[in-house]
């Protein structure tokens, strides 16, 4: 999960500047 949630911190920063960074991991929690 660990590994997953930082790919998408890092999709999510080179795709928006800061808000998404944060909320794409509460996400992948909730998923998980």
């Amino acid at each position: 999960v660990d590994l997953m949630v930082k790919t998408a911190s890092s999709k999510a920063r080179l795709n928006a500047p800061l808000p998404i960074p944060i909320v794409v991991p509460s996400l992948s929690s909730q998923k998980a």
